[in-house]
């Protein structure tokens, strides 16, 4: 029987080790080392402050895994300072090349050298030598010379057996910011100086795509020998800055055409971006003609080009309002592109559509009346999704393009197995929630798949297509002892807002029956991104303690199709703080959580929301907000080059929408902050400048209202290091426990700051 505790007070075996000790998993692929088939993946390492190394697992044993790189290299891109796709495996020569986060440099190991740290037992470049002493085995090979991190490099691709990648270079330019041409808002007695009076240091930044590597230089042996000199010849430029920003470059199969994804301020990949494409010398792969847009359309986001032929390029576009994956005459478009009189233009043609499913969701509806359902939804999935990260990917060409592999999203994912050919395609019974395609293996049908499910932990599982049978090649998280903790997630529809609730459960205990419990609304960031059932310690943290959780699928998630994405166009800070706001009154109305003791928190983009939804209403007993917007305007002037317009779509066009940008601001309503904030910020946040979150805390200083707050000296936009996220999530949870009033069991309640504390 169980035994009975007010909500929040439970005790649970889900410790905050446990909870933050989370280990993503990041790319992953197949390849083979010494002759034995095997899995390559990155995945974050505590060790290493949280940074992702490489590590490979043979397909027969994936327990007996190997860090193939050393404690002190974190494979990282900052291309976009975001990243992505910081590594690739040649096919043949087995060679790996990868992006060193400090210098942004590119480096190589031979097969011969990953076959010995194998052999050795790892770690990588700091394995065990034979007599027993740690030390480097070898030197790493550098591929491109040292400019501290000046010239760097992402979306690393093996296409016809050459690796492509992303070079972005900056360049500093100084220059004196010119007096805004419309009249600004007037600035807050805490605002940062007005720009136009200090002269500041901007990058000029360009993008090109260039060749890396390829197969056939392994063949005698030559690249082994590469100098160690910070000399070394720039890569081969395959196209240069043909637009302000560059994603999935892809060789055709005969190498006569390089086509790729470009898109230019303002827009952003999931608003607007075109097909691009340039011929090549098949043999010595330089150009040879002009660079040009082989397909676009105003208003639709083109994703993923990948060859299924000679002739037919392949791609995800959304003009039918959910990205489908579609194919064009290639040599064709870009004959056209280029002039040639006579050809015809270029249809695309559907090849996958997404999947439409049926979801059991409870649904709430307020008004009229206030009634609890379960009802079945039909939602249509799309095969796309935001690209934060280069190198993402939602389908692949299978069995030499003759199948395509798919994912579809909407409030869960499926995955697709389509003949391009006809159009046929069914759905694979794949047990995961939902996931991200890596890899597939042609001999053997089985695909490489991240994902995770509400009764399965985040990780890298394969999947093997006919028989459905899945296993795990590395998990972000150990809950073997504390799965039974686990709370079930539920899919819920609050006056037509999808949201993922996971009820407070524990197997010992329970609350009275004359109590609802606390809860955390959770916002997610972007925000453009989706929130997805899930077994993860972080969340079964608060519920296993009687803290409920939500996550929001807000105006402007992705995963429901461009209708629902773009609806925040214009919007930001209103859409998504009713639908927050509307998920919160939900749970009270339907019994649910105590209307009292409802949290909200977000990171980033959601830290946003959280501000806008703390000073625009009253539903919110206190908000915890991890490097959020404050200030829309200086968002817009501090923040990094890929986000330096994304303003512009979500609010208005600048210059001109100044004192929009203002009045959308929660820092234009700081006299509205009087709600209890928890705030945490890394004082290297290139994002979100910690400007933003110091204005905050002065505004709570001047309301009188209490808050705790946190400054990161060593971290930037998103935390990594196990240190920070497990001070974090103890200072949350005892704000919580200091605003709502309730004893945590074996945690301490956190020490309020402030004049109203």
């Amino acid at each position: 029987m169980k035994r009975l505790a007010p909500y929040g007070t439970w005790d649970s075996p889900i410790d905050v080790a446990a909870a933050v000790d989370e280990r993503p998993i990041g790319r992953g692929r197949f390849g083979a080392v010494d002759g034995r088939p095997g899995v390559w993946f990155t995945q974050a390492v505590p060790e290493q402050c949280g940074a992702p190394a490489l590590f490979w697992a043979p397909r027969d044993d994936t327990a007996a895994r190997v860090q193939i790189t050393g404690l002190d290299i974190s494979v990282t891109s900052r291309v976009n300072e975001y990243g992505g796709g910081a590594w690739a495996i040649l096919p043949t020569s087995g060679r790996l090349v990868f992006v060193e986060n400090d210098s942004q440099r590119i480096c190589t190991l031979s097969a011969d050298q990953i076959a010995q740290i194998v052999r050795a037992g790892g770690r990588g470049l700091d394995a065990v030598r034979s007599a027993g002493a740690r030390g480097p085995i070898f030197d790493r090979i550098h591929l491109t010379p040292d400019t501290d991190g000046a010239v760097r490099y992402g979306d690393l691709t093996v296409s016809q057996g050459v690796v492509l990648a992303v070079q972005e270079t900056h360049t500093p330019v100084p220059q004196t910011q010119e007096p805004q041409t419309t009249e600004p808002h007037k600035p807050e007695p805490h605002s940062p100086e007005t720009p136009g009076d200090r002269v500041t240091q901007h990058d000029r930044v360009t993008q090109a795509l260039v060749v890396l590597a390829r197969d056939e230089d392994d063949e005698s042996g030559a690249a082994d020998d590469a100098p160690l000199s910070d000399t070394l010849p720039a890569p081969q430029i395959l196209a240069e800055a043909p637009a302000d920003f560059l994603a999935w470059p892809r060789l055709s199969p005969d190498r006569t055409l390089l086509a790729w994804v470009g898109w230019d301020s303002p827009h952003m990949p999931w608003g607007e971006t075109g097909l691009f494409a340039t011929a090549l010398d098949p043999g010595t792969l330089e150009p040879v003609g002009d660079a040009h847009r082989i397909w676009h359309s105003p208003e639709v986001s083109v994703l993923q080009p990948e060859w299924l032929s000679g002739k037919d390029l392949a791609f995800s576009e959304d003009s039918s309002g959910h990205w489908t994956v579609v194919t064009v005459d290639a040599p064709s478009a870009y004959r056209r592109a280029c002039g040639e009189p006579g050809v015809p233009p270029a249809e695309s043609t559907v090849r996958v559509r997404p999947a439409v499913r049926e979801f059991r969701e409870k649904q709430f509806v307020s008004d009229p009346p206030a009634s609890v359902m379960g009802e079945s939804v039909t939602l249509t999935g799309e095969i796309g999704g935001p690209l934060w990260k280069l190198g993402s990917q939602w389908y692949l060409p299978v069995s030499r393009g003759t199948r395509i592999l798919a994912e579809s999203r909407s409030a869960g994912t499926t995955l697709l197995w389509a003949d391009p050919r006809t159009g046929a395609e069914h759905e694979l019974g794949c047990p995961l929630d939902w996931l991200r395609i890596q890899d597939f293996d042609d001999d053997s049908a089985t695909a490489l798949l991240v994902g995770g499910a509400g009764d399965r932990v985040t990780g890298l599982y394969t999947f093997h297509v006919a028989s459905g049978e899945l296993h795990p090649v590395a998990l972000e998280a150990d809950v073997t002892d504390t799965s039974p903790w686990f709370s079930t997630p539920q899919l819920w529809s609050f006056d037509a807002v999808h949201t993922v609730v996971y009820p407070p459960f524990n197997p010992q205990t329970e609350g009275p029956d004359d109590e609802r419990p606390p809860y955390v609304v959770f916002v997610h960031g972007g925000p453009t991104d989706q929130a997805m059932p899930s077994a993860q310690s972080f969340g079964a943290f608060f519920t296993s303690r009687g803290i409920g959780v939500a996550l929001v699928n807000h105006t402007g998630s992705t995963g429901f199709g461009r209708h629902h994405r773009s609806a925040l166009r214009g919007r930001w800070g209103i859409d998504d703080v009713d639908d927050v706001v509307t998920v919160a009154r939900g749970l009270a109305a339907a019994g649910l959580a105590d209307r009292d003791r409802i949290a909200v928190s977000g990171s980033s983009a959601g830290g946003w929301t959280v501000l806008g939804a703390v000073t625009a209403s009253d539903v919110f007993a206190c908000g915890v907000s991890r490097y959020g917007v404050a200030d829309a305007l200086d968002f817009a002037r501090g923040t990094a080059r890929f986000e330096a317009h994304y303003s512009q779509s979500l609010i208005g066009p600048l210059p001109g929408s100044e004192d929009l940008h203002h009045q959308r601001s929660p820092l234009s309503r700081a006299d509205r902050l009087t709600v209890p904030l928890a705030l945490f910020q890394g004082q290297c946040d290139t994002v979100v400048l910690p400007s933003q979150t110091q204005r905050v805390i002065d505004a709570l200083e001047e309301n009188g209202t209490p808050y705790a707050a946190r400054f990161y000296e060593d971290e930037g936009h998103g935390f990594t290091t196990h240190e920070v996220i497990a001070d974090t999530l103890v200072t949350e949870f005892g704000f919580y426990a200091k605003i709502m009033g309730f004893t945590p069991h074996g945690l301490p309640s956190t020490r309020l700051q402030g004049r109203g504390r």
